[in-house]
């Protein structure tokens, strides 16, 4: 692990500009991973990064407007801008990301199925 991982004065992510860090690249790095384990994933950024997962999240999406990090490794950087753009309608519309249930309010069981 890089000596200056745990030094927040080398690193300030969401003022950065100019060339990445070799922290910033490392991160860009491991979102191309993309685990879906959410255990085996906390696990191995305590590990490499020294960070809890939340900073760990806090420095990925202040790198998806850098225009560095896009040039960096531009289908990871495009993946995770999908990704936020998507939860973030999913915040506006209220859905969870799963297919909505039919409002079947008002609707009568059919005949012969015991239901009536």
């Amino acid at each position: 692990m890089p000596e200056d991982m745990n030094d927040d004065t080398q690193h300030h992510p969401t003022t950065a500009t100019g060339p990445l860090t070799d922290i910033e690249r490392m991160v860009i790095e491991f979102a191309r991973i993309n685990m879906r384990n959410d255990g085996r994933r906390d696990e191995a950024i305590r590990t490499l990064f020294g960070w809890s997962p939340t900073r760990y999240a806090q420095v990925e999406v202040a790198l998806l407007d850098r225009p560095e990090a896009l040039a960096y490794d531009a289908q990871t950087i495009r993946r995770l801008q999908r990704l936020r753009e998507q939860r973030q309608e999913r915040r506006r519309t209220g859905s969870k990301g799963m297919a909505t249930r039919p409002d079947v309010r008002g609707l009568r069981p059919a005949a012969g199925l015991g239901l009536v």
